[in-house]
């Protein structure tokens, strides 16, 4: 079970660094988040933003703060699938996800100074977004979820 939740971080990273890659080659930077292209018509849009903060420019600027908030959360993380420390199926994969999301925008903060966003909603104001994002949110959510309602149902998760 290690291996494969290692594999599914690793192909999740993969595929938001290859999106982020994508983005950046193929779209204009928008600095004020002005969509470039909409996907679906008044639902979502892709744009390329330059995010040097978290979601709703909280810490803006404080690069290096998050850096090191990323890579502490990732390390935990880690620590919680390497040592088994969840083993229902639901808690796993919340951390799988949380992991992926983490690393991933942990990567654009070393290599580039800020995280590359491109997802946002037309409908409604809200953050642009990115898969990394998408994944800590999905993650976060099951887990909560775990927590609510199956942690404590294996006499071996509280060890």
């Amino acid at each position: 079970m290690i291996i494969l939740s290692l594999l599914a971080a690793a192909i999740l990273i993969a595929a938001d660094q290859v999106i982020k890659y994508f983005i950046a080659l193929f779209l204009p930077y928008q600095p004020y988040a002005d969509t470039t292209l909409e996907i679906i018509p008044n639902v979502l849009g892709l744009s390329h933003v330059h995010n040097t903060g978290a979601a709703w420019s909280i810490f803006q600027n404080a690069t290096w703060l998050l850096t090191v908030l990323s890579a502490a959360a990732s390390l935990v993380v880690l620590y919680l699938i390497l040592r088994r420390k969840i083993t229902h199926p639901l808690g796993s994969w919340s951390l799988v996800l949380i992991l992926a999301g983490a690393v991933g925008n942990l990567i654009d903060r070393i290599r580039l100074g800020y995280v590359i966003d491109m997802f946002q909603f037309l409908f409604v104001s809200f953050p642009v977004f990115n898969f990394a994002d998408v994944c800590i949110t999905v993650g976060g959510v099951l887990l909560c979820v775990y927590i609510l309602f199956f942690y404590g149902k294996n006499k071996k998760e509280l060890t």
